[in-house]
């Protein structure tokens, strides 16, 4: 059957979609990358229409069947910007799953009227803030500040890169229809591992966007900084950085695998049910495209999205990010070989729970309407 099904899905996760579908006996499936294009939400019908693959993704088979399975993230398009995640926590009035945050426009040249945000209720004598650059602005990741004051430089010169550099600002503007804000957020201590590192964690969030099901999936990643955290500066970028801007030094590793994790799952879990449960489970639902006369339409569709989740020093999880569309599997050999096994085991389930509907590694999340689902307030994990 998998032969005649066309699937697609993130370019990054080519190599572990290869690989569950060779240890299943299925050789024979062709897979090519297609090119990347940032967003499609901002594009015409026409120009939709002309796609024949959904960009940023791989196909296995070329047949336009009607048998067809994609894995896009339309679902998650406003909830993986970072402005926007912002905007529409605050707008449900959802507290305690994102840290404080504030958005600052992309070419502020004063923070006379910014106010910084609050620090997260666990770590009240915490006042560093961690100011995040604008999907599509030319920075270098995430910085480390004190005060609003001390975030301006890094907007200035980044605005100045953008401003200075041919049609830059007019192609992004064309494809989001804004410029995307800086987020200036909270620093959020963490809870530390392995001899004293920071670390966060990856979940694996997928949704059926005919159906309107979410699932998460049983398995999730840890990202580990290369350098104990001790008394480093924050210019020591491989004590504080725990994602890709950290480098291939960062470790990645399972959760099941890291002991010092695994009295706090049912935390994690919990704190991912709650999430999904109710009013924000309903904005993934929310947008509707209209868009769709004369475009091939998959018989099914679903959304994959990896959350970056940090526990902080009082094991309270809270949402860092939301990444959509291309979530980025690291390269094949990165990792330990259980994480490697994870990914290719992560592969497999998507394709099963795909073509059948079931998988027994993801595990869905009940609707809860906005009046009888709680907000996402503290989780409380078991205790050391």
């Amino acid at each position: 059957m998998h032969d005649e099904v066309r699937y697609a899905c993130p370019v990054c996760w080519a190599w572990p979609f290869e690989r569950a579908f060779k240890q299943n006996g299925l050789d024979g499936v062709r897979v090519e990358r297609v090119a990347h294009l940032h967003s499609v939400q901002q594009l015409g019908c026409a120009e939709k229409k002309a796609l024949r693959s959904h960009p940023g993704f791989i196909r296995m088979d070329m047949t336009m069947s009607e048998n067809s399975i994609w894995f896009s993230g339309n679902a998650f398009d406003n909830l993986g910007e970072k402005d926007l995640l912002v905007q529409i926590f605050q707008d449900l009035d959802v507290c305690d799953i994102t840290p404080p945050s504030v958005q600052i426009p992309w070419d502020a040249i004063d923070t006379t009227n910014v106010i910084a945000p609050g620090t997260v209720a666990s770590a009240k004598l915490d006042k560093t803030l961690v100011l995040k650059p604008p999907l599509g602005c030319q920075g270098n990741g995430i910085e480390f500040v004190n005060t609003v004051e001390e975030a301006l430089p890094f907007i200035m010169r980044d605005a100045e890169n953008a401003i200075a550099e041919k049609g830059f600002i007019e192609s992004i503007r064309r494809l989001k229809g804004r410029i995307p804000s800086w987020v200036l957020q909270a620093h959020v201590p963490s809870m530390l591992i392995d001899k004293g590192r920071k670390f966060h964690l990856r979940a694996y969030i997928v949704v059926d966007q005919r159906n309107e099901d979410v699932f998460y999936y049983d398995e999730f990643e840890v990202r580990v900084a290369s350098k104990p955290l001790g008394e480093r500066p924050y210019s020591d970028r491989s004590a504080h950085i725990t994602n890709g801007a950290g480098g291939d030094e960062t470790s990645r590793q399972t959760f099941t695998e890291t002991k010092d994790l695994l009295r706090h799952r049912n935390g994690v879990v919990t704190f991912l049910e709650k999430m999904f449960e109710g009013r924000i489970r309903e904005e993934l639902f929310r947008k509707n495209d209209n868009c769709e006369s004369g475009l091939f339409r998959p018989t099914k569709e679903y959304a994959l999205a990896a959350l970056d989740i940090m526990i902080d020093n009082h094991f309270q999880p809270w949402l860092l990010e939301v990444n959509a569309r291309s979530p980025g599997c690291p390269e094949q050999g990165l990792g330990s070989e259980a994480f490697q096994r994870h990914l290719v085991s992560f592969a497999a389930e998507i394709i099963q729970l795909a073509t059948t509907g079931d998988s027994p590694r993801f595990h869905s999340i009940e609707h809860k309407s906005p009046e009888l689902a709680e907000h996402p307030t503290s989780v409380s994990a078991p205790a050391l």
